[in-house]
């Protein structure tokens, strides 16, 4: 037997899904068996940041279409461990684990380009794994998601930003921006939706704007797959944002040098925008487009 698993450590939901994902795929290409991720983990950081998210995923998920509790420790524990390096080299005579590992020094790039084009499959398998409480209910109408990450990144800083540096704050004047000239290129004002860890008051240039509002108090894994429902997405240089339009194939904005990747197969589906430039016709059309899709779209699983 020959399975997969996927050490998500101590990591935000977008970074530990890295992992999971080269792990459903691998899995799925090589007809092996997933287990399900340890996701009980103790995360200081956000205690002591006073964030409104601790992290606490376990409380999110369950196995899906992985195998988990007792079954799962019981693999772990007797079965020789291969790194995702060596997974090539994997003999079938031979029970063997190979790991997929989420660690800081992942490079961001590389490990979404392993999952492009996979973006509907890897929802299905996500919202598998949701507790039914966490996955959005009904279905989505047409809006713009904007993805503000404040939380641990550090001060916005156009400068670094605009040089491809990660973990760094766009600053909310952008956004305003990037929603006012979405809405321009569009010729209506689409309502936006709002996900971040941020305060009001910080948000508030932008949440003053008509027909903006801000996403409900709910789990990380709600706003992800929320924001895959939406019709365009202006993000933060994250990887919570890059998963929200990769799962969602949805059309995204970000600020010059915070795009760090493309993980659609449309090019102008996905687009660096300074602030104040127009919005590609191109990328308006894909959103209307997308828009008029909006009534035949499902809600996802229960």
């Amino acid at each position: 037997m020959i399975y997969g698993f996927p050490d998500v450590g101590r990591h935000g939901l977008g970074h530990s899904l890295l992992a999971w994902g080269r792990c459903q795929l691998w899995c799925r290409d090589r007809d092996a068996t997933p287990l399900s991720p340890r996701w009980l983990r103790l995360r200081l950081g956000p205690y002591l940041r006073r964030e409104h998210d601790k992290r606490n995923y376990f409380l999110l998920f369950r196995s899906g279409n992985a195998i988990g509790g007792l079954r799962k420790a019981w693999i772990l524990a007797t079965t020789r461990k291969i790194d995702e390096s060596d997974a090539a080299n994997v003999n079938d005579a031979e029970p063997a684990v190979v790991v997929f590992r989420s660690i800081p020094d992942n490079d961001i790039r590389r490990d979404f380009a392993a999952l492009r084009g996979e973006g509907a499959w890897l929802r299905g398998q996500l919202e598998a794994m949701t507790l039914p409480r966490h996955l959005p209910s009904g279905s989505a109408s047409p809006h713009v998601a904007i993805h503000v990450r404040l939380g641990d990144f550090s001060v916005s800083d156009p400068e670094r930003a605009q040089s491809g540096q990660q973990n760094i704050r766009t600053g909310i004047d952008w956004f305003v921006s990037a929603l006012q000239s979405l809405r321009a290129a569009l010729g209506e004002s689409m309502p936006a939706i709002v996900y971040s860890d941020g305060r009001d008051a910080e948000l508030s240039p932008l949440l003053r704007l008509p027909s903006v509002v801000r996403a409900p108090a709910q789990s990380a894994v709600t706003d992800l797959l929320s924001i895959a429902r939406a019709d365009a997405l202006i993000g933060s240089g994250s990887g919570f944002s890059i998963w929200g339009s990769l799962l969602g194939d949805v059309p995204r904005l970000s600020a010059p040098g915070q795009q760090l990747t493309k993980v659609l197969d449309h090019p102008d589906a996905e687009i660096e925008l300074a602030q104040g430039a127009a919005v590609p016709e191109r990328f308006a059309e894909r959103v209307l487009q997308r828009r008029r899709l909006s009534g035949q779209r499902q809600p996802c699983a229960a």
